[in-house]
């Protein structure tokens, strides 16, 4: 029993909570929609459930399959390290569920797709995925010798996700239009976002691969940002033109396909500006810490002051970049405009792949013997403790007085 860790309600089972809250949650969303529905309930839930448990189980199998054989060649090692998560939040797999629920909504020839109809579709395959991911955990092969998988962080996977299904459903916004009118049968507005996700993953993988075959190649980081962003602007514009009419009327305001490709090319630039400011802070860091170890005499308030604004105004830096070009994007295509300006932002899920993680001090101080780790605590404390050291004093001081 052990074994395959059956007793899933435990805390050595806590892995498994994660599909198990994710099939009860959509197996409840389902019923709510469809408690005064006229449709029959398998025309969205069989196929879409078939297609979810598929595609789920045959990633998590073919990744960790193929790493078992990645000594013999060095393909079969990209393949496994890009598709095997550990957990699961692959790039693979998020790349071939995308790709699952694209043909999902296109095999089912609704025309033109509505709210209600990609909300069955979208829960019926979560479902599947989840019961998918529940039964490889319980007895799929793992291959724990690779350390490095790349995978997204939680918050990134989420609103990567997040954004793209609020862009498809904004786009059955546009669904009372003439079918003639929009390219696709109507629905242009709705895999629109869905094919750039597709897209930005694509050139995800071949950067995470050129970076991650000779760690070298990572000096290189801003060339494969600015190429990366490059290819997504070309091929965003590209699916504009096929995705999109030649302009439409909203709550009378017109808009234009030029609109949303402003948007997204707005996005993109927030996304690479915001990316280089990180990778700057980085730097801005490590030059912090030299300086202070360099110093001979104290000059506690100057470091504080430096300290101050890296770590508490810098970093807001690249916050104002994506708000301004959020609000930006809204005021140029409205609210489907700063949705796919998001997405542009986002397209590229790897390029935190391509940077390194940014904490004041912290790789640094890793690197430094201990004399100097007390060094830079004397003469570049913590503001948090300076302040409740000078509360105290001030205090102590009032105290001595009365």
């Amino acid at each position: 029993m052990n074994k395959y860790n059956l007793s899933i309600l435990k805390p050595t089972g806590k892995v498994l909570y994660k599909p198990l809250v994710l099939i009860i949650a959509s197996i409840f969303g389902l019923l709510l929609l469809n408690k005064e529905s006229s449709t029959p309930f398998d025309n969205y839930f069989l196929p879409s459930f078939g297609v979810g448990i598929y595609q789920a189980f045959l990633t998590l199998l073919f990744g960790n399959l193929v790493l078992r054989f990645a000594h013999k060649n060095i393909l079969l090692k990209w393949i496994g390290i890009i598709f095997a998560p550990q957990p699961n939040k692959s790039l693979g797999l998020l790349f071939s569920s995308l790709c699952a629920f694209t043909w999902l909504l296109k095999d089912s020839q609704i025309v033109p797709l509505d709210a209600l109809s990609i909300a069955n579709i979208a829960l019926s395959f979560l479902i599947g995925s989840a019961v998918s991911v529940l039964l490889y955990n319980l007895f799929g092969p793992k291959t724990r010798d690779f350390k490095v998988t790349y995978q997204i962080e939680n918050d990134r996977q989420e609103a990567f996700v997040a954004v793209i299904l609020s862009s498809v459903f904004l786009g059955t916004s546009f669904s009372f239009l003439p079918s003639d009118y929009l390219p696709n049968s109507g629905n242009g507005m709705v895999f629109f976002p869905l094919y750039l996700a597709i897209a930005g993953l694509i050139i995800t993988f071949f950067g995470a691969i050129i970076v991650g075959e000779k760690p070298k190649n990572e000096r290189y980081w801003l060339s494969i940002s600015i190429v990366s962003a490059i290819l997504m602007m070309i091929i965003s514009t590209e699916l504009i033109i096929s995705n999109l009419p030649s302009h439409w009327s909203l709550n009378g305001v017109e808009f234009q396909p030029s609109d949303i490709l402003l948007s997204v090319q707005i996005g993109l630039f927030a996304g690479l500006g915001a990316g280089i400011s990180v990778k700057f802070y980085d730097l801005v860091a490590n030059w912090y810490v030299s300086f202070v170890l360099k110093q001979s005499n104290k000059t506690v308030w100057v470091n504080l002051s430096l300290r101050f604004f890296i770590n508490v105004i810098f970093p807001f830096l690249p916050v104002i970049l994506i708000s301004a070009s959020l609000l930006i994007s809204y005021g140029i295509g409205g609210i489907y405009g700063t949705s796919v300006s998001f997405l542009g932002m986002l397209s590229n899920v790897g390029l935190s792949l391509l940077i390194t993680g940014n904490k004041l001090n912290e790789t640094s101080l890793d690197e430094i013997t201990t004399w100097q780790k007390q060094k830079m605590a004397m003469l570049s404390p913590n503001f948090r403790i300076v302040l409740q050291e000078t509360f105290k004093s001030i205090l102590g001081r009032k105290g001595q007085s009365a």
